[in-house]
């Protein structure tokens, strides 16, 4: 009888064991943009993961399913996704901002003119790729964006005439255009774009992340503190390495 006993309690107690190992090995699902699982989001996520202590996969979604699937807990975590009040009711987002703004403007070829608005309209503009999202300015006039790598290629498109402006930020721009020796032919245009918001973390309301949320806070603050322009930095770097190899 005591050895059934000892049995059936040591069945009890292995089955325990691998629930809470399952529990303890359960990953997070992190929601990103289709074809971008090399992308900048999920080079800030390994970061993440690794000062947080925990693994995940990637899964690739539209911007509005990952939004939907956030909300019914599908997905566990997306970054990147500004702050609304009617995604605060139904999402966890991670303060604060870990990508907050900086400056953003418009570059025309000098002898060119942009003041308001309507003065881009059937323009040809070319965003670059590190500088964020542009799409209030598309609400306000039509025109046709393109996204550039770098700054450098905007340029030598800008001056060959193969697109009108260059939208990008304005201290980084301006210490290129200095270092080319191009200050007299490239301007910033007195019309400057609608500047974007700032991004979050966010979570799902039952991510396995919740546990979390302070350490996540405190990384958020090392990422707005400069973490970020340093993984992003060494991301445009090394993806610029790998395609001349």
């Amino acid at each position: 009888m005591k050895c059934k006993v000892f049995i059936l309690f040591y069945s009890f107690l292995l089955y325990f064991c691998s629930i809470f190992q399952c529990i303890a090995e359960q990953k997070v699902i992190l929601g990103v943009a289709p074809n971008t699982t090399q992308g900048l989001h999920v080079q800030l996520m390994k970061y993440i993961a690794q000062r947080g202590g925990f693994e995940f996969e990637v899964a690739e979604v539209p911007f509005e399913r990952r939004l939907r699937l956030l909300e019914s807990g599908k997905v566990d975590v997306s970054l990147g996704v500004f702050k609304t009040l009617k995604r605060e009711n139904k999402l966890v987002f991670i303060e604060t901002p870990y990508n907050q703004f900086k400056g953003v403007s418009l570059f025309i070829r000098k002898e060119d003119y942009i003041n308001i608005p309507a003065d881009l309209s059937g323009k040809r503009v070319a965003i670059v790729s590190s500088t964020r999202n542009f799409s209030e300015l598309e609400r306000l006039v039509s025109f046709e964006s393109m996204i550039i790598p770098s700054f450098p290629r905007c340029v030598k498109l800008l001056l060959d005439d193969s697109i009108d402006a260059i939208i990008s930020i304005k201290t980084s721009g301006e210490n290129i255009l200095k270092k080319m020796k191009l200050e007299d032919k490239i301007k910033i245009a007195h019309y400057q774009p609608p500047q974007p918001k700032n991004v979050y973390i966010v979570l799902s309301q039952s991510s396995v992340l919740i546990k979390k949320k302070k350490i996540l806070e405190q990384i958020a603050l090392e990422l707005a503190n400069g973490k970020y322009d340093e993984i992003r930095e060494q991301h445009y770097i090394n993806r610029k390495a790998k395609k001349k190899n």
